[in-house]
């Protein structure tokens, strides 16, 4: 076996193709493994992980990575042994099995490097790989359904595996189905889509410019006489045609375009079933895994963002959902839990819900402890519907574990899975009935390349906000000072001086400014604007590292001028409401930044000033104690390792002294141990943070309660 004398170019590009193929057949042999049943696959399915293996060690001694070959060969002889009846099926040979596959992905990752993006044609699999065995019939075991289990897998598998060619020895009495030939599949990788995209993005800016050159010819012509003017006329309405055309042509290219990237959420499930086996093993756990909606498609980079919040919500499902058996039994449940994934379409939005039948949550309990722990006021828990309550546990720093494990109780994980849900455009929503089980709704787009947004112009710029998230629209008076609220159908709700935040003038002449009405994590706000323009359909781009820090944004599209036009956050959005309005207003309030690093301290400070708080600093826990001595403060946020006197010395000082001892005090630190972090929970702290921490979320911790 080599490289078939090929020159370096095509041996790069055939080595990217055979790093698809590799995750592509590596999941269809995982979910065989997964799927098959405790007296072990069936021969069918034995001759499917044979076929895979064989092609695949074939094809990588084809574009001379050997490494991959010898492992993958190796692979083979463990399921020849199997069919061969050489090696009983048992529960530590589908672990070793599996164990391989993750190895071999890890391995193809490591030899093919850059050459090929993983996100390219093919799986998602390979950048969530699994360690560590699991177990199917004991702790940490799961059975599977729709695409992992049954017809629809072994569909699955020969779909997934139809370029590649019969290895030698295949059982010919089991038929294949064959629906796609090799002719006519073509692997592209993503980045190349991408560069095709944003070559139509540049050819609309191009048919922009042609349809302002068609305006000013008919201009011209109406000022010209005689023949010219009619020639004129002619020219311009012939362009015009043209620009229409090009127009309809553009939009069919980047809709096809976008679909090139689709992927069936059969392989998100696939690597969704490979993390649920680890956490169930991990947390001692037997749970069945039931899916649907396999064939529903969903872009390749939004399947890739929202995979890390689907795991992050069956980790909560396995840490706070599904009780023990002895618990389960008692309630009348199966001994076994179930886990639900389902995918549906509803118009051009992926709606996707992650469902367990477990203890579900407890209003009255999640009451008591978002105002032990700072986040509500008594008063606020008593006037909230158990549904608002229930949706707290999105808030920063929500926990209801005592002491962090491996698998919750950090005070961090939804917060999060909202706002990463919410920079794709989405939402998120929780609804859940004690003793029977929880429910997340997860809404994203269709496409990460198009969405429906508004558009409106602030400090003379064009912006936008993803149309999902939008209740309404208001006009406010244009005073010095703007008023708190805004009354959009028939409903008070914060308004958000969008101008002050982003520091642009308002327009100097205007009787009135626009106000766009958001609904966003089951509030209500509004932020103003010069005006609105309207609704259109974006292209949107990531900012890049030069604009990420943007706290506002999370991302960016370029108008048919070819100018950037920034996409505004609604997270953001809402912690700047909760930090100027109400009884979480931030005017008058001061908070005590405690750090010893400089750049922290400051970073900290400014991020705080900018929303409304009075800051002072303090160079370490020493100094920070001496400053509580002398001033009243509404807030402490402080590291835990610093000089003189640690973080964690100085919550416990705080909570010692009668006049301080309810004081909300937060924790940002580099290098929290689970240890520190449980200490300085039990001490009462609102909310840790990892450095660094978005402004956001600082700020949305210290306006609750």
């Amino acid at each position: 076996m080599g490289d078939a004398g090929l020159d370096a170019d095509d041996l790069q590009m055939l080595q990217t193709l055979l790093r698809d193929e590799a995750h592509e057949s590596l999941e269809n042999v995982a979910g065989i493994l997964m799927a098959a049943p405790a007296g072990g696959p069936s021969q069918t399915d034995i001759a499917e992980l044979l076929r895979q293996t064989h092609s695949l060690k074939g094809a990588a001694g084809t574009v001379g990575l050997l490494a991959i070959a010898q492992a993958t060969h190796a692979l083979e002889e463990k399921f020849a042994r199997l069919r061969a009846r050489v090696e009983a099926w048992s529960d530590a040979v589908r672990d070793e099995l599996v164990c391989a596959v993750d190895g071999l992905r890890t391995l193809v990752d490591s030899e093919v490097g850059e050459g090929g993006p993983a996100s390219g044609a093919g799986s998602i699999s390979g950048s969530a790989p699994v360690g560590g065995p699991g177990s199917i019939s004991g702790p940490g075991s799961f059975s599977g359904s729709g695409s992992l289990g049954g017809r629809n897998r072994a569909r699955a598998a020969t779909e997934t595996s139809a370029t590649l060619p019969a290895p030698v020895g295949e059982d010919r009495r089991e038929p294949v189905d064959r629906r796609q030939s090799d002719l006519e599949i073509l692997r592209i990788a993503a980045s190349r889509i991408d560069e095709l995209m944003d070559t139509v993005g540049e050819l609309a800016i191009t048919r922009t410019r042609l349809a302002r050159h068609a305006r000013n010819l008919t201009e011209v012509s109406e000022r010209s006489t005689g023949e010219i003017k009619a020639a004129l006329a002619t020219l311009a309405a012939a362009i015009t045609s043209d620009v229409d055309a090009l127009q309809g042509g553009l939009d069919a290219l980047q809709d096809g375009l976008a679909r090139t990237r689709m992927m069936p959420f059969r392989s998100l499930y696939r690597q969704l079933a490979l993390q649920l086996r680890q956490l169930c093993r991990s947390a001692g756990v037997h749970v069945d895994l039931h899916t649907s909606g396999e064939d529903i498609e969903i872009d390749k980079v939004v399947a890739a963002r929202v995979a890390d919040p689907l795991i992050q919500l069956l980790r909560n499902a396995i840490a706070h959902g599904i009780e023990p058996r002895a618990r389960r039994g008692e309630a009348g449940k199966p001994a076994r839990g179930t886990i639900t994934l389902s995918a549906r379409h509803e118009g051009r939005q992926v709606a996707i819900e992650v469902t367990d039948d477990g203890a579900g949550i407890d209003p009255a309990a999640l009451r008591e402890l978002l105002v032990r722990g700072g986040t509500l006021s008594a008063a606020q828990a008593k006037a909230a519907s158990d549904d608002q309550i229930v949706a707290a546990i999105f808030e920063p720093g929500v926990t209801s574990r005592a002491e962090a494990d491996q698998l919750s109780g950090r005070g961090v994980g939804l917060d999060m899975v909202r706002a990463t849900i919410a920079k794709l455009g989405g939402e998120i929503s929780v609804r859940s009935t004690l003793g029977v089980g929880t429910t997340f709704s997860i809404k994203l787009p269709f496409t990460a390349v198009l969405a429906k947004a508004l558009l409106f112009k602030a400090g003379g710029e064009v912006m936008a906000v993803f149309d999902a998230y939008v209740a309404g629209t208001a006009e406010v008076k244009n005073a010095p000072v703007l008023p708190a609220e805004v009354t959009c159908e028939g409903e008070r709700v914060p308004l958000v001086d969008l101008h002050a935040a982003l520091a642009i003038a308002r327009p100097a002449a205007a009787a009135s400014l626009g106000a766009v009405v958001l609904s966003f994590a089951g509030r209500r706000l509004a932020f103003s604007c010069d005006r609105v323009i309207g609704p259109r359909e974006i292209v949107v781009k990531d900012l890049g590292p030069l604009l990420a820090p943007l706290a506002l944004f999370v991302g960016g599209t370029v108008s048919g001028s070819g100018k950037v036009q920034l996409i505004l956050d609604p997270a953001a959005l809402t912690a700047l409401a909760l930090a100027s309005h109400g009884d979480a207003s931030a005017a008058g309030r001061r908070v005590l930044v405690a750090d010893d690093s400089v750049t922290a301290r400051a970073g900290v400070a400014r991020a705080l000033a900018r929303a409304g708080f009075a800051v002072d600093t303090a160079e370490d826990g020493g100094h920070a104690w001496e400053m509580l001595a002398r001033k009243t403060y509404d807030a402490v946020v402080t590291d835990i390792d610093m000089p003189a006197l640690t973080g964690l010395e100085l919550l416990a000082r705080i909570r010692d002294t009668a006049k301080l001892s309810s004081l909300p005090v937060i924790v940002i630190s580099a290098s929290a141990t689970p240890e520190a972090e449980i200490l300085a929970r039990r001490l009462g702290v609102r909310a840790i943070f990892a450095k660094p921490v978005a402004a956001r979320h600082l700020i949305a911790a210290l306006t609750q309660g």
